[in-house]
């Protein structure tokens, strides 16, 4: 008589269904992302860093006075900087036995997927958030009607007010007059917490009335609009803790092109390859991806504070403020000519 041996299978197994259901989950929680500018979606075998290029304004621009007759057409000249992000894994995965899927009153894989829904919501927009916080610009309140502004990458003083519609005005206009494009073609736009806001409900006009007929749509999270901007809400991601003194907690105001996002396997959710027959099971959420900020990074010796797209509403002390130690440049710095600026920034 003759045995023969299998080998325990190994790896995952895909599942459609699931990852479609996943990504339904996860649409309507996604606060940051939904502001991520997409490079391309691309498979495997094609490296884990991504290049993107980024375009500056002519340098002098044309000659307000006219041109005589006989003159010639003056030239100018724009810089073409490249800049590169890094693909990393992300995921987490949630077991369980068979004895409870066959013996728990509720549907316990629903119930994981609704948690890993959230979870990956949560790490996903955490991992955007961090490089809309390597921004040059910040912004500190000290009163209802005082800010002060910081251009390095670091808030220099520690919050001593709530937002109030005076600060707002002082971001949105710094946005209005560096020509930062709008992020709809008519507003900017803020994500802040709940606690941030606070004193900016009344202010705020309901997105019904500028939203109406298809106008515009809404965006996750939109709680209203104020000085052409449009305010979002956000309860993860970011922090949420109030600055030390108490007053405030963390917003961020922006326009178009904030961050830059490429994929390389999208969000998935893989089923673990039972074992001990089948007693041992499992879920997970599987994604390869990577985000970078596109302009004013602190972490870039060659930025240039001007071409920043996302004024950070912040805060000197506290553990939400994470810069001080780190980042250290002068406080106002002016590009080279360089046309390099890439490299793969790994957090490890």
């Amino acid at each position: 008589m003759q045995w023969f041996y299998q080998l325990p299978r190994a790896g995952y197994l895909h599942e459609d269904k699931l990852s479609d259901k996943l990504r339904y989950y996860l649409t309507p929680m996604l606060k940051f992302r939904q502001f991520a500018d997409i490079k391309e979606a691309f498979g495997k075998g094609q490296g884990d860093t991504v290049d993107f290029r980024l375009i500056t304004n002519v340098k002098t621009g044309g000659r307000v006075m006219g041109l005589l007759e006989h003159q010639l057409m003056p030239e100018d000249s724009f810089r073409i900087k490249t800049d590169q992000l890094c693909l990393k894994e992300y995921g987490n995965s949630v077991p369980f036995t068979g004895k409870a899927k066959v013996l728990s009153k509720w549907d316990v894989e629903d119930i994981i997927r609704k948690l890993l829904a959230r979870d990956a919501a949560n790490t996903i927009d955490s991992a955007v958030e961090q490089e809309f916080d390597q921004t040059l610009v910040r912004y500190v309140g000290v009163n209802p009607i005082h800010g002060h502004w910081f251009r390095n990458g670091w808030p220099g003083t520690g919050n001593g007010h709530g937002l109030h519609a005076y600060h707002v005005k002082e971001m949105i206009d710094d946005l209005v007059q560096r020509e930062v494009p709008t992020y709809d073609g008519d507003d900017y736009v803020c994500l802040g917490t709940t606690f941030a806001f606070r004193h900016l409900k009344d202010e705020l006009e309901p997105y019904n009335y500028y939203t109406q007929d298809g106008r515009k749509p809404i965006l996750n999270g939109e709680i209203g609009r104020y000085y052409k901007c449009r305010f979002v809400e956000v309860n993860h991601g970011m922090s949420a803790a109030a600055f030390v003194n108490g007053h405030s907690s963390e917003a961020y105001f922006f326009g178009a092109d904030t961050v830059m996002e490429a994929i390389a396997v999208p969000e998935e959710v893989r089923v673990k390859e039972t074992s001990d027959y089948r007693r041992r099971q499992g879920l997970a959420w599987y994604l390869i991806a990577g985000w970078k900020l596109q302009w004013g990074d602190r972490r870039d010796a060659d930025s240039d504070w001007r071409q920043s797209r996302i004024i950070k509403w912040d805060s000197g002390t506290g553990s939400n403020s994470r810069s001080i130690s780190t980042y250290s440049r002068s406080y106002n710095s002016y590009h080279s000519e360089s046309e390099s600026l890439g490299w793969c920034i790994s957090q490890g």
